[in-house]
This record gives C-alpha cells, structure tokens and sequence, in this order.
C-alpha cells in the first residue's frame, strides 16, 4: 500500500493539490500548483519534499475537460501511479454546497480535493474500483443518531480521526465513506 496519497483539484489556471500520509493524516497545508511546466516543476519538488515519491505514492486527480492531460503527463514522466477520474455530478454537488455555505471557490475546491482524495484511499484501502451510486457524503456527526458506521461507513476509530482532524482543520465539515457493495 502506498506511503502518500495526492489529491488534486484540476483547474484552467491553479490545480488544487492535498497530500495524506497512510493514515489519512493530512501531510502539510494544500498548496496549489500553476497549470505551466514550471509549475510542474515545483509541484514535483514539494510533493518529494513532503515524502510523497514516485515509488511510495497514488495520485488522484479529476479529468475536467483536456486539462488533466498535462498534468497526467508531467507525473507520469516522473513515474507516479495516477489514477483518473471522471468528473461526476457527486464532485460538484459538494463544490456548490460549500459555496452556497459561504465558502469561498478556492476553499470549496480544497473540500473537493480532499474529498477526492480520502475517496482513491478507500478505493485502495478496500480495493473497489470507482463507483458513484455507492458514494455517500454525510455529515461527520448525523442528527438522526445513527453512526456513519451503522451506515456502512468506517469504525468508531476511524471516525475519530476525521473527527480530530476537523478539529485541527484539516477536514472538512463532512466526509465521504464508500459503502461495501
């Protein structure tokens, strides 16, 4: 299983990048990365700076329109596994909430990003491929009483963990469990 996973954002201009360690741990802030081959450059060297190397690393990264391609392109040359998903109205149901919520766009894209990431984690952790009907984005905490796990979501011990990580800030205000099938 890998050391680090990446998660980014793919925009026109910015990609949004967010790196967890195997535990889900958050490895430093979000940073972005310009969409140019210098940019690329110091994605590559914050991403080796933060542990995340080629040999110990999954990237994830949505496919929004043709701009992934470059991107794909520069970490794959550099020999990073990456994984390409397709963009899914699930993604931008979270984007809109949160910024309906106030949010501002670069802070609802970092909630994205996240998320996408913590998602090509549980894909690996349980490996599952991709599939968007057994996606659930539910509050960290439920006013129904209910557990996440009583929905086919992690253990008491993960659901800490998120739960201590939003309280440092760096998890969003929900998360996305996959179900079992």
């Amino acid at each position: 299983m890998p050391e680090r996973f990446v998660g980014i954002d793919v925009a026109l201009r910015d990609h949004r990048v967010a790196v967890l360690d195997r535990e889900g741990e958050a490895v430093g802030k979000s940073f972005t990365a310009t969409a140019t081959k210098d940019g690329f450059t110091t994605l590559l060297q914050t991403l080796q700076a933060r542990g995340a190397t080629p040999a110990q690393s999954l990237v994830g990264l949505e496919a929004t329109g043709h701009l992934w391609e470059n991107l794909e392109a520069a970490l794959v040359g550099a020999g990073y596994r990456v994984i390409v998903l397709n963009r899914s109205a699930e993604w931008r149901t979270i984007y809109l909430r949160k910024r309906a919520q106030g949010k501002k766009a670069k802070q609802a894209l970092i909630v994205v990003a996240v998320k996408l990431l913590h998602t090509v984690y549980a894909m690996l952790k349980h490996r599952r491929p991709y599939n968007p009907s057994r996606l659930l984005v539910a509050p960290a905490t439920t006013s129904h009483g209910m557990s996440p796990a009583a929905l086919g979501g992690p253990s008491a011990s993960a659901l800490s963990r998120v739960v201590a990580q939003a309280r440092r800030g760096n998890v969003p205000g929900s998360t996305i469990f996959l179900l079992p099938a």
